[in-house]
């Protein structure tokens, strides 16, 4: 079985934080949907989705100074824990803080692209996959070309299509 990947890319001007706001109800959960080939997860977000030693590397390789040097610690700077999640936007703004610096480079895009795609594949079993993410946070305030980030992600669904599942 083959996974079937997607990639949303949000609009610029989806409010502050770069993403389109989810109006509240039961479609505001995250959506996960159980088809006879496997499970589809309808909404994610690349800030959220890459593994946390795979952030920690693609920091180290870029030279990105962090606020802490352990990896454990560092696990808990990127990652939502509490299974009730986070307690105000600004919270998760604090997280996506990070992993948007650390995913701000076409190489890093294409990278967490894959990795977030075979990652879900792999632990859960996901075959299809909506992936979001900005790309105007992810090109460092502009130091960063939008179409290589773009292309970058592009990149990355190709990686997992030309993998033999």
């Amino acid at each position: 079985m083959e996974p079937a990947v997607a990639a949303a890319v949000s609009h610029p001007s989806a409010g502050s934080s770069g993403y389109s706001a989810i109006p509240p109800g039961r479609f505001a959960r995250r959506l996960a949907v159980v088809f006879d080939e496997g499970l589809a997860e309808l909404h994610t977000h690349l800030g959220g989705s890459v593994a946390s030693d795979i952030l920690w590397s693609l920091a180290h390789e870029q030279g990105i100074a962090l606020p802490v040097k352990d990896y454990w610690e560092f696990d808990r700077l990127v990652t939502v824990s509490d299974p009730r999640g986070v307690p105000n936007l600004d919270a998760l703004d604090q997280i996506y803080h990070w992993t948007e610096l650390i995913q701000s480079s076409p190489m890093a895009v294409e990278r967490s692209v894959h990795a977030a795609i075979g990652g879900a594949y792999r632990s859960q079993g996901i075959t299809t996959l909506e992936l979001r993410f900005n790309p105007m946070k992810r090109n460092r305030g502009g130091e960063r070309d939008l179409d290589h980030i773009i292309m970058a992600a592009t990149r990355g669904l190709d990686w997992i299509n030309s993998v033999q599942w």
